[in-house]
């Protein structure tokens, strides 16, 4: 009965009314998905573009192995279609990236036996010009992502910001720029123009951290506000505040022009030192200090802690704020060597980084005369320990 059926619609498409087959071409779009990508008609596709069905005909194209004119479809949705919300465009962005890589790989090895499809004429699509695909337009494509879920995450800091703001008016404002941000794609200089002008400096970080070799000033001057807005007119509770907000900038580890360690700690250090210094103080001597807690949150590997404080030290001496170096510093090598004798996952990671660790535990006890008799203790105690545990690996 049901190839009854599909030889009854055959026969049907052979019309070559167009205003006869409209109305069997929805049918079959509701209800005989399936059976409407083996139609092989020029009238189809004429009608899914001049009844928006764009998605459908991706869908035709894509099944049908028409790579260049699934990529032509997506490239104007993405870029010329108001209607798509952008979580829409970074789903089409990635499709017409994998359209374009299969155009590639045909130009090089040639169509597959299923792709020659002799029904259908090069000509087809009116008058959209083929769009050149080549290793430039791969690699533009695959910047747009890029810069589209930076865009997301900047509509998602504004959503977040929005629903904080207590003024009618600045919160209306807030919601009109969200919206723009859904209607078309932004270059990345009016992304940073926007999350700078609303002070949300993790994804102004975000941004600069996706473009190569960034201001090193610039990015400082983000770390700094990030670390002073946090921080507020009440410092109570700001180091919970800073670790809730580490998740967001964990991505930023890897990329050391957009994440200065050794001045983001040289920043925590100080805010915790002068901010409620009893309370920095409890946090230097509980089991689990303020800056552990970071590395452990922004997930820093040990050779970036041990390389920042080197350079703090080697930089700056002790200063004004050297016991707290001194103090995290000890907890470094503590953690370490914790670590070695749990001989857990971390035992290898700490095997390689226990050389620089030496040399960063010898650089700070050069400075005695600056280090209290405690502290000193527990540097010598460390060394020794560490040095125990290389022997007897060695």
């Amino acid at each position: 009965e049901q190839r009854l059926r599909d030889d009854a619609i055959a026969e049907a498409l052979k019309c070559p009314d167009q205003n006869f087959l409209a109305p069997l071409y929805d049918s079959i779009i509701k209800n005989r998905r399936e059976y409407l990508y083996t139609i092989k008609s020029k009238s189809l596709v004429k009608h899914l573009m001049s009844t928006g069905q764009g998605l459908v005909l991706r869908d035709y194209y894509m099944r049908n192995g028409r790579w260049q004119d699934a990529f032509n479809l997506l490239d104007d949705m993405i870029f010329k279609e108001k209607r798509w919300t952008l979580k829409d465009r970074i789903v089409f962005l990635r499709q017409a990236l994998n359209c374009a890589n299969k155009v590639i790989d045909e130009q090089r090895f040639g169509r597959g036996r299923d792709q020659k499809l002799s029904w259908y004429g090069d000509d087809l699509g009116g008058d959209r010009s083929q769009s050149t695909i080549d290793s430039d337009k791969i690699e533009d494509y695959e910047k747009n992502i890029t810069s589209a879920k930076l865009q997301q995450q900047l509509k998602a800091a504004l959503e977040d910001l929005k629903e904080k703001e207590p003024n009618p008016e600045k919160k209306e404002e807030i919601a009109g720029l969200s919206q723009q941000l859904d209607q078309s794609l932004f270059s990345l200089r009016d992304l940073y123009e926007v999350a700078q002008q609303k002070g949300l400096w993790e994804t102004c970080l975000a941004i600069l951290g996706s473009t190569s070799e960034p201001a090193r000033d610039i990015v400082e001057l983000l770390w700094n506000n990030l670390i002073v807005t946090v921080a507020g007119p009440d410092v109570r509770g700001w180091r919970q505040r800073f670790l809730e907000r580490c998740k967001e900038l964990r991505q930023l580890v890897n990329k050391h022009d957009a994440f200065p360690l050794a001045f983001i700690c040289k920043k925590l250090e100080v805010q915790s030192a002068t901010c409620d210094r009893d309370a920095a103080k409890r946090m230097r001597d509980d089991n689990n200090p303020f800056m552990a807690q970071v590395f452990d949150e922004l997930q820093v590997p040990l050779k970036d802690q041990i390389r920042a404080y080197t350079q703090l030290l080697n930089e700056e001496g002790l200063g004004t704020y050297g016991g707290a170096y001194v103090e995290t510093v000890i907890d470094i090598a503590k953690r370490s060597h914790e670590k070695l004798e749990r001989k857990d996952d971390a035992e290898e990671e700490v095997f390689e980084n226990v050389p620089s660790l030496l040399t960063l535990i010898a650089l700070t006890n050069n400075m005695v005369h600056k280090i209290s008799d405690d502290n000193m203790k527990k540097l010598r105690e460390a060394d020794y320990e560490l040095r125990r545990y290389l022997n007897t690996r060695l």
